[in-house]
């Protein structure tokens, strides 16, 4: 969905290098330069509070629990 709004926007956003150079070697985006350093050691997932999700949804977020959970 990032790269998506991306294409149809003048957004920013923050990838990790390998999804970023893969986007880079095709000319989908650009990558600027910086000489921030990010660790990123956990992360959300956004869902639609106002939509029912649909079955791929929640098969994917039951999966996603029972597998972290022992990491949570």
């Amino acid at each position: 969905m990032t790269l998506a709004y991306l294409e149809k926007t003048d957004a920013l956003t923050i990838l990790s290098a390998a999804v970023a150079n893969q986007q880079a070697k095709y000319a989908q985006i650009q990558i600027l330069p910086s000489e921030v350093e990010i660790a990123i050691s956990s992360y959300g997932i956004l869902t639609l509070k106002a939509r029912n999700q649909s079955q791929a949804t929640v098969t994917v977020l039951n999966e996603l629990c029972t597998v972290l959970a022992p990491v949570m």
